[in-house]
């Protein structure tokens, strides 16, 4: 009967016996036991080892010299014998199972035995040098090959050409929008400030004034016999128009008596300037005494004609004035601002008027009108960053097809604007927008010329097929491949604003 030898090594557990029992190819297996150390020394380590001999159909025994293993493989029912001269038949049983020596007449040879043995501390499998030098290679070759083809990284920063942009965008500034943006309506913030000033213009309308008094001289008849005493300053009148004497004079007492005096008008100008025979009523109680005519016409009453204040002249002083006091409330209310927000050039206007005095009335002659205004003025302010939001939204119908906008580039700047759309309280405002453009650049059609190409060459090859304004940028990962990686996964393309 063929035996194959096992030979234990004092570290093996019941794993590692287990293997080297799945090893074996004979009917039967012997374990030796080690002289040092005590490997399997559990029972249930044994009954383990027994119970996977059995369903391989191996009949076990063991070769031991401790009496606790010998005891132990005693109780699980697996023979032991005293060496490996013994034979484990039926006509030389075990040493747990009689008490006799065993019969040693049909043992194996021990030539038999010692090859047995040596098969078993032989590796069941050893390749030759050269088949392990040939698997050493294949090995180092399967390694370089997978680190080409995952380990080696490249970039590429393409450089297209970039055209500057030019636009005007309009946005809906709606104060009553308390939050969120769309493409055309941002929130807008309503601001207040008082303001007053003064101002003071010449007047455009003229008007007469008298000058210089009319003259003259009159004829005083005594309608008395006694004589007349008639004083300087005697008045005489041509119905509303008055004059008086300039010296005095003395009628004679007879009736009818008469004298000449000098006269002038009361007020001046050309309403003095009377006709000869006007002039004929005598003021207080000399005209109880005393008639008077006028022979010859009064002269020399004239007029001038002099600044007047028109009703064009108060609307004219009032514009003049509001839209002094609108400028400075637009640059009060730029102080009220925050650094994010901005102020809406032309949102100003006047929510109530808390004083207005004028200093003339219409038609008063006078060269000038002062007027002093005190104003309550309200405007609108807008967050910088909702509107270039709110702009870049509507760009892309703008930009010119297969063209986009470079990021960072863009600038928005409000258009100031005399005369504002208004609807309710939002109102329109213009806004220039400058920015860059790039042309675009299909980023999956670059990887796919890209991947295994030589470095030297393809930056201008990509330069070429995609009208770039300059040669890619491209950077291999190590430096010294000098192609770059067969994988698109592993080459990274950006622009030249997305590269670190």
């Amino acid at each position: 009967m063929k035996i194959q030898i096992i030979q234990l090594e004092p570290e093996d557990d019941h794993a590692s016996a287990r293997d080297k029992l799945s090893q074996v190819k004979a009917p039967s297996a012997l374990l030796v036991w080690p002289r040092r150390g005590r490997p399997l020394a559990r029972r249930l380590d044994l009954e383990l080892i027994a119970r996977h001999a059995r369903r391989r159909g191996i009949t076990l025994g063991l070769v031991a010299f401790d009496p606790e293993i010998c005891a132990l493989a005693a109780r699980v029912g697996i023979p032991v014998f005293d060496s490996l001269e013994g034979s484990p038949t039926a006509e030389n049983p075990p040493r747990s199972a009689v008490a006799k020596p065993p019969d040693r007449s049909d043992r194996p040879p021990i030539a038999e035995l010692r090859d047995a043995r040596e098969a078993a501390r032989k590796p069941p499998y050893q390749l030759s040098p050269r088949a392990r030098q040939i698997g050493f290679g294949v090995s180092i070759l399967s390694v370089l090959v997978l680190v080409g083809v995952l380990l080696p990284r490249a970039s590429v920063t393409v450089r297209p050409d970039r055209r500057p942009f030019h636009g005007t965008v309009g946005l809906w500034i709606d104060p009553n929008l308390q939050s969120g943006s769309t493409a055309d309506r941002i929130p807008g913030h309503k601001l207040t400030v008082s303001v007053s000033g003064e101002s003071r213009i010449e007047t455009s309308g003229r008007a007469r004034l008298p000058s210089v008094a009319a003259a003259g001289e009159v004829s005083f008849r005594n309608l008395t016999d006694d004589p007349v005493d008639i004083p300087t300053g005697t008045g005489v009148r041509a119905g509303s128009i008055r004059f008086v004497t300039a010296s005095q004079a003395t009628l004679d007492g007879d009736r009818g008596a008469e004298v000449s005096v000098p006269i002038m008008a009361a007020l001046p100008g050309r309403s003095g300037n009377v006709a000869a025979g006007t002039i004929d009523a005598v003021e207080g109680e000399l005209g109880f005494a005393l008639s008077v005519s006028n022979p010859e016409p009064t002269r020399g009453g004239q007029d001038v004609l002099a600044g007047a204040v028109s009703a064009g002249d108060f609307t004219t002083l009032r514009s003049g004035l509001e839209f002094e006091l609108l400028e400075q409330a637009a640059s009060d209310l730029r102080a009220q601002l925050s650094p994010e927000d901005e102020f809406l050039p032309g949102s100003e206007r006047v929510i109530r008027v808390e004083v207005e005095r004028y200093d003339r009335i219409a038609g008063a002659a006078a060269e000038t009108l002062g007027l002093e205004l005190t104003l309550e003025v309200e405007g609108l302010s807008f967050g910088r960053a909702e509107a270039e939001a709110a702009v870049e939204q509507q760009l892309p119908r703008l930009v010119p097809e297969l063209w986009q906008l470079v990021p960072g580039s863009l600038s928005v700047r409000i258009v100031p604007q005399e005369v504002q759309q208004s609807e309710g309280a939002a109102i329109f405002g213009s806004f220039q927008v400058r920015a860059d453009t790039a042309r675009q650049v299909p980023f999956d059609q670059i990887r796919r010329l890209a991947r295994g190409a030589p470095s030297g060459r393809v930056a201008d090859d990509l330069r070429l097929e995609f009208e770039l304004a300059q040669a890619p940028v491209i950077r291999n990962s190590p430096a010294w491949l000098p192609w770059l990686p067969f994988l698109e996964l592993q080459i990274e393309v950006a622009w030249p604003w997305e590269a670190p």
